[in-house]
C-alpha cells in the first residue's frame, strides 16, 4: 500500500485540530460550570439575605407600625368618646366650676405667661396690726401696693356692682375704707390662728390675670401677689356675696370671664391624684386634710401645692409645682421621681374655680392633675410609705392616706365628705377609666426606660 507524505501530514493536522476542539469544549464546560456555581451561590445568598434577614426586619417593622398605629387609633377613638361624654355634662360641679378643660389629654396643654412681676398687687398689712403680725413672724413682703391697674379693677368691680358706698356692720364706708376694714379682720384671723398653733406665714404667690384658650392650648397669664392679699381678697369677695348687688354679678357657672374677677384670684393651686397599681389594679391615693389647712376634715387630693416663683426650670412651670408638691407633701424625692414618675403620665386635666358657701368660704383658682407612680425594684410601695412618713409638709397638710380602687370611685364619693375640686376630679377620672383612656404601668415603664 502506498501512502504519500502529504496524506500523513493531513492526518496529523486533523488529529491536532480535533485535540484543539476537545480542549476548547472542555474549557467551555469548565467555564460554564463555574458560572453556574457562581450563579447558584449568588442566588442562594440573595435568597437568604432577602428571606432570612430583610423580610423578617421589614415584617417586624410593619408589625410594630401597625401595632402602634392601631393603638393610637383606638386611643383617639376612646378619647373621642370621652370628649363627647364631657361635652354633654355641665361644667359646673357643686362648688367647683371648670374654666378650661384639657379634653385632648395633651401633656403640654397648659402653659404659663407672666405679666408685670415687678409691680405686684398687694393689700398692705393694716398699720395697727403690722407689729403684732411680725411679732409672730408673719412678715410683710411689700409695704405698699405697686399695681395700680389691678387695684383700679377692684374698685371698679365694687363700684359697678355695689356702688361707691358700702354699708357693712352698721357702718357706711367708701370702697377704700371697706377694703381696709376687711384687711384688719384678715389680720386678726391670722393672729388668732397663729395663737391656736396653726402654721401661718406670708409668701409670694402668683395671681391669675387671665386664662385664654387658643390653638388647642391654654395660656394662664399670672401676676405677682402674696398670701395675705390672697386671704384678704377672698374675705372681700365673700363679704360682698352677703350684700345686695345693684347690678348682676359675673356668673360663676358656665363660661367664666376670669379678667373680670382677676383682683380676687391671688393664688393658684396645683392639686391632683396619684394613680398606682400594687398588683390589684389601679388605685387612687386620697388624703384626709388636716385641721391646719383649708377644708380640714375633708377628703382631698393626694397632693396640693401653691404655684410660686420657686417653680421655675427654664420657665415658670405648673408641672414643676406639681413635682415640688410630690416632694414636700408625699416625700417622693426628685431622684425617686426619675425612677417611678413617667413624664407622659403627668396630665393637667382641668383648671377651675372653687367657690364654697360653707364655713371655710373659699374662693380659689385650681389646676387639677393626675400622675401615675410605677412601682418596681428601684422604687417600691414601702419606699412610698417611708417617704410619706418623713415628708416635709405631710403632717401639716394631711392626717392620713387611703387607697381606693378606681372602680369604686362612686361608692367613695357617696359615703365620704370631699372637697369640691377633689370630687370633680374623681368624677373626671371615673370617665377616663370608663373609656379606657388612662395609660398603664407597662406604658409608664416604657417611658421611664427612654428617659
Amino acid at each position: 500500500m502506498h501512502i504519500s507524505i502529504s496524506g500523513v501530514l493531513s492526518v496529523k493536522q486533523n488529529i491536532n485540530i480535533y485535540k484543539m476542539k476537545d480542549s476548547i469544549n472542555l474549557n467551555e464546560i469548565i467555564d460554564s460550570s463555574l458560572t453556574n456555581i457562581d450563579s447558584n451561590i449568588y442566588q442562594f445568598s440573595l435568597d437568604y439575605f432577602l428571606n432570612d434577614i430583610v423580610l423578617p426586619i421589614i415584617t417586624s417593622w410593619i408589625t410594630v407600625f401597625v401595632f402602634f398605629a392601631a393603638r393610637n387609633y383606638l386611643k383617639k377613638y376612646r378619647v373621642g368618646k370621652y370628649q363627647k361624654t364631657k361635652n354633654k355634662m355641665n361644667q359646673e360641679n357643686g362648688f367647683y366650676t371648670s374654666v378650661v378643660e384639657n379634653r385632648s389629654l395633651d401633656n403640654d396643654f397648659f402653659k404659663v405667661e407672666t405679666i408685670d412681676l415687678e409691680t405686684p398687687f398687694i393689700i398692705p398689712f393694716p398699720k395697727n396690726k403690722k407689729e403684732e403680725l411680725e411679732k409672730y413672724e408673719f412678715t410683710s413682703i411689700y409695704n405698699e401696693n405697686k399695681n395700680e391697674a389691678i387695684r383700679k379693677n377692684l374698685n371698679c368691680y365694687i363700684q359697678t356692682h355695689y356702688g361707691k358706698i358700702i354699708q357693712y356692720e352698721n357702718e357706711v364706708l367708701n370702697i377704700d375704707d371697706f377694703i381696709d376694714k376687711i384687711s384688719e379682720k384678715t389680720a386678726d384671723n391670722f393672729i388668732n390662728q397663729i395663737k391656736d398653733r396653726k402654721v401661718r406665714f406670708n409668701k409670694f404667690l402668683f395671681g391669675v390675670y387671665d386664662v385664654k384658650r387658643e390653638n388647642d392650648k391654654c395660656t394662664i397669664t399670672v401676676y405677682q401677689s402674696d398670701y395675705f392679699t390672697f386671704k384678704c381678697m377672698t374675705n372681700v369677695f365673700n363679704v360682698l356675696k352677703t350684700l345686695t348687688p345693684q347690678k348682676a354679678l359675673p356668673s360663676l357657672k358656665g363660661e367664666i370671664d376670669i379678667a373680670k374677677i382677676r383682683p380676687f384670684l391671688n393664688s393658684i393651686g396645683i392639686g391632683g391624684f396619684l394613680i398606682m397599681d400594687r398588683g390589684k389594679g389601679d388605685e387612687i391615693v386620697l388624703a384626709l386634710r388636716g385641721n391646719n389647712c383649708d377644708s380640714g376634715g375633708y377628703w382631698h387630693f393626694s397632693f396640693d401645692e401653691t404655684f410660686t416663683s420657686d417653680d421655675k426650670k427654664d420657665n415658670y412651670s405648673l408641672k414643676e409645682c406639681l413635682k415640688r408638691g410630690l416632694v414636700e407633701e408625699l416625700g417622693i424625692l426628685s431622684e425617686e421621681q426619675n425612677k417611678a414618675l413617667p413624664e407622659n403620665q403627668i396630665i393637667l386635666l382641668d383648671s377651675g374655680l372653687i367657690h364654697t358657701d360653707n364655713n371655710d368660704n373659699r374662693f380659689e383658682f385650681e389646676v387639677c392633675a393626675i400622675a401615675r407612680i410605677c412601682f418596681s425594684k428601684q422604687y417600691t410601695f414601702d419606699d412610698f410609705i417611708k417617704g410619706y412618713r418623713f415628708a416635709k409638709d405631710a403632717e401639716l397638710e394631711t392626717r392620713c392616706l387611703d387607697f381606693i380602687p378606681i372602680n369604686q370611685i362612686d361608692d367613695f364619693i357617696n359615703t365620704h365628705r370631699m372637697s369640691p375640686e377633689a370630687k370633680a376630679l374623681l368624677n373626671n377620672i371615673k370617665y377616663l377609666h370608663q373609656y379606657n383612656v388612662l395609660e398603664t404601668d407597662e406604658e409608664g415603664f416604657d417611658s421611664l426606660q427612654h428617659k
